[in-house]
């Protein structure tokens, strides 16, 4: 936590740290995390 900290004061002033804040889902994770619900779901039905 203290390098993260000790990076955000370092770098809070450059140009590219500049503007919004964009959120977006991340779907390489997403995916694979919905078809372990849909799979452990089955199996405890089944089960």
């Amino acid at each position: 936590m203290a390098e993260m900290r000790e990076t955000h004061e370092r770098r809070q002033d450059a140009e590219a740290a500049q503007g919004e804040v964009t959120v977006r889902w991340s779907y390489e994770i997403a995916g694979p995390v919905a078809a372990g619900a849909v799979l452990l779901a089955v199996l405890l039905a089944v089960g």
